[in-house]
């Protein structure tokens, strides 16, 4: 089956494979389709609340998790006293949200959101969840999971100039409150009545909603506690469930990469079909151990379903793809992750593979760890992105910025001082990116944050090209350049205040009313904080005097003030509220007419104000330690 992704030669992959792996491990599969869970009897979790390990005692303790300790789920729906009304209510607003988080994720409209966000309060009423059916559950935790990706994907494809200061950030809230909504499910369907109309299909979508919030170690908890119940043990052992969390429990270390093995096995044993899902969680977690043997039989299995099973051709297409994605990212012989990446550029497959940066960003830092050569590393670089240019989604931001990010890490690690050779390289790949595609900041912007070369006159080039390629000009760009300045030694004041200047003019045509957090620290990092602060200090007392007010407003200054209180030059910073305080600089500071800045703030009575709450919060502690 493997010759599908064979080279046209028709010759396979595997002898290559057979110098570095184990010998080959094939799965067992008899018996009948829906044969019982039948646990191996010397195999048992520990409790939860532990290090659970997986132990193997010398006597046979009775099976915990047996499938036959279940209740037949008889009644669909649990009864309650009350909420009938609210209920139908739920059911309603969960029927009319149901299935259009998806299409609502580019929107920008905040009413389907505002309907998730009322059945999430909604469903924390007892008399609400003591009325729904397993079909609502499903449903409500469905909802949840596409929501949770809806949000995450606004939040990578929005305007990459959002400001940490904006407190207003939509995604940030909504990543808060469905966070908690998803934890609180998880709490809820851990323990009492609900469990009753639990199922492991909603037990799936639950820990796919936690993967992608990145709570592993509640996701962790939550299903060994499920697995340690006497009666409901076998829902959180169902291949589907399986899928989602073994590799997540190799990951995190929670199992050795045999402990995950013996877990696929004694659920698998004397079962007649392995769902393509745990067939592709194994794989996936096989090739992070370095069993590639096990991990190709994996995929071949899976490829087999593409012919067998007609009805469930678009979760095996996915599980393929997943499956060959792991390969290309997270296999350590580039030999064979190359293979990968070439049959998914070439596009050579009975599936369909989306290239995704992370996996590209990985193999790129797998070829570092492996030795290859750095034209081996700009090769991959260069195919990414040349497929990145040629798809529909060619404008999709962020896949651009991590490419870009992870290449000139690595190239700048490889080239770490100024030499012919990397200067030359460096224009190479300058030309290279401007073939594939019109020059952006996100290029150029990693060439800046991430060159270690320190040198004025390099430094300028790169920048001028912004201008040589008509790059539009954002805030962060503006950020990014003044930033590096204060690692270069040559740049003197009048330089780096004309670069302020340019800055703040960027802001102002860009709309902003006062000067962002972000833009504070650019500042900063190139004058006071940067490694010739003695020359540079007095410039950046003086810019705060000049344009303290224009801070966003109080919480902002608050913010601001409370970064300096613990830092050495603490002392200096309480400078620029003086009475006419004077500043050693060379250069003549003069605030410009602009069209949409402005003074928000009194900067010098709030952080007067916040000095005084301060001395009076230590003289509390001081009295408070004496009275001890």
């Amino acid at each position: 089956m493997f010759r599908l992704l064979a080279h046209n030669t028709g010759s396979t992959l595997r002898p290559v494979l057979l110098r570095n792996v184990r010998p080959n491990t094939t799965f067992k599969k008899s018996g009948p389709a829906n044969a019982a869970v039948d646990l191996d009897k010397s195999f048992q979790f520990r409790s939860n609340l532990s290090s659970a390990t997986v132990q193997a005692p010398a006597t046979k303790p009775e099976n915990k998790f047996s499938k036959s300790a279940d209740p037949l789920f008889a009644v669909d729906k649990l009864e309650a006293p009350s909420g009938r009304g609210l209920a139908a209510r739920f059911e309603e607003l969960l029927q009319g949200a149901t299935g259009k988080t998806i299409l609502n994720r580019q929107s920008g409209k905040g009413s389907h959101m505002h309907a998730v966000r009322t059945l999430v309060n909604m469903f924390r009423d007892d008399a609400v969840r003591g009325l729904l059916s397993s079909d609502d559950i499903y449903d409500y935790t469905n909802l949840l999971n596409e929501a949770v990706y809806a949000n995450r994907f606004s939040r990578l494809s929005d305007s990459r100039n959002r400001d940490s200061d904006q407190y207003h950030n939509v995604t940030l809230s909504n990543d808060i409150w469905l966070k908690n909504a998803v934890l609180e499910l998880a709490d809820t369907l851990s323990d009492g009545p609900m469990q009753q109309v639990l199922t492991h299909q909603t037990l799936r979508k639950l820990l796919f909603a936690m993967l992608q919030l990145k709570v592993h170690s509640e996701m962790i908890r939550f299903w060994e506690h499920g697995v340690n119940d006497p009666v409901h043990s076998s829902k959180y052992l169902q291949q589907t469930v399986l899928a989602v969390i073994l590799p997540l429990t190799y990951a995190e270390k929670r199992f050795l990469y045999d402990q995950v093995i013996k877990l696929f096995e004694v659920n698998t044993n004397n079962v007649a079909y392995v769902t393509h899902n745990l067939l592709g969680a194994v794989g996936k977690v096989a090739i992070q151990e370095g069993d590639y043997l096990r991990a190709l039989d994996c995929l071949e299995q899976v490829l087999a379903y593409l012919e067998k099973d007609k009805n469930q051709l678009s979760g095996v297409n996915r599980t393929l793809a997943e499956l060959h994605a792991a390969f290309i990212g997270d296999c350590k012989d580039i030999k064979i992750a190359r293979h990968f990446f070439t049959k998914c550029v070439e596009n050579q497959l009975p599936y369909h593979v989306t290239l995704k940066a992370p996996h590209v960003q990985k193999l790129m830092e797998n070829c570092v760890a492996a030795e290859e050569p750095f034209e081996t590393i700009l090769d991959f670089w260069k195919q990414t992105l040349t497929v990145y240019a040629t798809e529909p989604r060619s404008s999709f931001n962020a896949r651009y910025s991590i490419i870009n990010k992870a290449f000139f890490s690595i190239f700048f690690r490889m080239y770490p001082t100024l030499s012919e050779e990397g200067y030359n390289k460096l224009k190479e790949v300058i030309a290279i990116y401007a073939s594939i595609k019109p020059m952006d900041d996100f290029f150029l912007n990693n060439i800046v944050s991430n060159c270690t070369w320190n040198d004025k006159t390099v430094f300028t080039q790169i920048v001028e090209n912004y201008a040589a390629h008509n790059v539009t000009q954002t805030p962060v760009l503006y950020r990014v350049i003044l930033k590096k300045m204060g690692e270069i030694e040559d740049f003197s004041s009048a330089e780096i205040l004309r670069q302020w200047d340019a800055s703040l003019h960027a802001l102002d045509a860009a709309g902003f009313s006062y000067i962002p957090i972000a833009d504070w620290a650019s500042l900063r990092e190139a004058t006071i904080l940067s490694h010739y602060s003695e020359s540079r200090s007095e410039l950046y007392l003086a810019l705060l005097h000049a344009y303290r007010n224009y801070h966003q407003d109080d919480k902002a200054v608050h913010r601001f003030v409370k970064y300096w209180m613990s830092k050495l030059q603490a002392q200096e910073i309480t400078r620029v509220t003086e009475t006419a305080p004077a500043f050693n600089t060379d250069v003549e500071i003069s605030v410009p007419e602009f069209t949409n800045l402005r003074e928000n703030v009194d900067y010098d009575t709030v952080a007067s104000n916040i000095a005084v709450a301060s001395r009076e919060d230590n003289d509390a502690r001081s009295e408070a330690f004496t009275e001890l």
